[in-house]
């Protein structure tokens, strides 16, 4: 993105009363992957393509629509190119959301431990590598930002799955709680059965917790 605007990583930019590097911003405030509408209406005022404010009109919304699911913000910087400042950029960007994990361990296993279920995003498009930013991010020696909903907040976010009931006789979910649930049955003696509905296709690369879910 730098590259594609010719800006300078350590420019400082202040947003509402917040001073930091370009390069900050980019790398841990702002989504540089998923395009928005608004991103792409200021990207056609920028540059002035003829083509980009076509996406714009309702005949071509299917343009759009394939725009915003196929292509990254780098993308669009390096086909339209238009004059930016620093805090044009950042402000032109969506703030950054928290990717959401359901928990997929109980602590009655793990103690004070939590365990993630993850799937890395990774592809190459026009012979260049992509990746998630949240899937691929490099473990470091600092502490990771994170916070803890309940899954009545997760479902007002639009994620992840119901959790399972503490009774073990009904629940609903996804791979990752459902292997925590195993975990509270085993450490609470529960004698009940139970049943995982697997949707991935592939058994050898999805079965997910093969190894556990078949010891139980």
């Amino acid at each position: 993105m730098l590259e594609a605007t010719k800006l300078d990583a350590e420019l400082p930019v202040t947003i509402d009363g917040r001073t930091l590097p370009l390069g900050g911003w980019l790398a841990s405030h702002r989504e540089v992957t998923r395009p928005s509408r608004a991103l792409i209406e200021r990207i056609a005022e920028r540059s002035r393509d003829a083509t980009l404010r076509g996406w714009l009109e309702p005949a071509q919304s299917a343009d759009l629509r394939l725009a915003l699911q196929e292509l990254q913000v780098t993308d669009l910087l390096q086909r339209f190119r238009a004059p930016w400042d620093g805090e044009q950029l950042v402000r032109a960007l969506q703030p950054l959301v928290p990717r959401l994990y359901s928990v997929a361990s109980s602590r009655r296993e793990v103690g004070d431990e939590a365990h993630l279920t993850v799937a890395v995003v990774e592809y190459t498009r026009g012979g260049e590598r992509r990746v998630g930013p949240g899937s691929r991010a490099s473990p470091t020696p600092r502490p990771v930002p994170r916070c803890v909903l309940s899954s009545s907040r997760t479902r007002a976010f639009g994620s992840g799955r119901r959790q399972p009931r503490p009774d073990h006789d009904r629940a609903g979910t996804g791979v990752a709680p459902f292997r925590g649930f195993l975990q509270q049955r085993i450490a609470d003696g529960a004698r009940g059965r139970h049943w995982l509905f697997f949707g991935g296709r592939n058994r050898e690369r999805d079965f997910l917790y093969q190894l556990e879910c078949r010891s139980t």
